[in-house]
């Protein structure tokens, strides 16, 4: 005798087994599909986005352009300040540096300069390039033999080179800036001095 199959489950037990796993399967079909969706939204986003701030860097960077520019020339307007500044500040230290030599002229001078001899005026040529001023002096002596005294003392300062009388005056009863220079000899002279050490 052949055994016979029974089912013992109700068909509509049966029938709602198979619909709910039907449902189920469409369920989990459904949220997949849902999620291929939102992937790609998502990527899609994304990649917007990237564009979106290219663009955006794009026109910021355009409209920093002219800010930067600005800013680069405002900077350059700064240094050409301070450039000019050190110029004036350079010019000022070679100046201060000719008044160095004029000073280190006047205490050799100071070496040869009696309270017999004085200076009326003192000029000072220097020599572009070298180590050497020209210098001329104008000035009194009570006598010739004080003005002999003075050239030779002069003469004998080591720095100073080349001592040329150019003239030697009696000077008679002359007022000058209020005072009489009666007798005194007005003297002309030029020398060379070499750079003091």
């Amino acid at each position: 005798m052949a055994i016979k199959e029974i089912n013992m489950i109700p068909p509509e037990i049966l029938a709602a087994g198979l619909t709910i796993r039907h449902l189920r399967l469409w369920f989990k079909v459904l949220i997949l599909v849902l999620l291929i969706f939102t992937a790609v939204y998502l990527v899609q986003y994304q990649w917007l986005l990237k564009l979106e701030n290219h663009q955006f860097a794009k026109s910021s960077s355009d409209k920093e352009i002219p800010l930067k520019i600005a800013e680069l020339s405002q900077a350059q307007e700064e240094m050409d300040a301070k450039l000019k500044d050190l110029l004036i500040k350079n010019k000022m230290l070679v100046a201060m540096a000719e008044g160095q030599v004029f000073y280190e002229i006047l205490a050799l001078l100071s070496n040869a300069f009696d309270e017999s001899t004085w200076i009326d005026q003192l000029s000072i040529h220097r020599i572009e390039q070298t180590n050497i001023s020209i210098i001329t002096l104008n000035g009194f002596s009570l006598s010739h033999n004080t003005l002999g005294i003075f050239l030779k003392r002069l003469s004998s300062v080591p720095q100073i080179n080349d001592v040329v009388l150019i003239n030697a005056k009696k000077n008679e009863d002359t007022l000058d800036k209020g005072f009489v220079f009666s007798g005194t000899i007005g003297f002309k002279l030029s020398c060379s001095v070499a750079k003091v050490p």
